[in-house]
């Protein structure tokens, strides 16, 4: 793995979602993983989005509205829209991105 960066995510009401990007050393545009998770970035779980990044994928590991530092209010129950729109239309904006993205 080469590295991560960290950013946010405008979902399609503004609201801020933040994100870590891992990329894998030595490959251009490989496949990415979407990873979505309640709880949160920069703690022992993060070896969960490191792994498919050793082994030649991007991964773009991105906390759920209202956890982690992201805006909005947390509903164990529900993804709101606006979530899904921004969290697939901000990577396939992004020059690193292949084509081929999974969940």
């Amino acid at each position: 793995m080469r590295g991560r960066r960290d950013g946010e995510i405008p979902a399609a009401d503004d609201v801020r979602l933040p994100a870590t990007h891992y990329h894998p050393a030595g490959q251009h545009r490989p496949p990415l993983v979407l990873l979505r998770r309640p709880y949160g970035r920069g703690n022992a779980l993060d070896r969960l989005p490191a792994l498919p990044a050793e082994h030649g994928y991007q991964v773009l590991h991105r906390s759920l509205r209202g956890t982690a530092g992201s805006g909005g209010r947390f509903d164990g129950f529900v993804i709101d829209p606006a979530d899904a729109d921004g969290t697939l239309s901000w990577p396939r904006a992004q020059l690193w991105l292949g084509g081929e993205l999974a969940t």
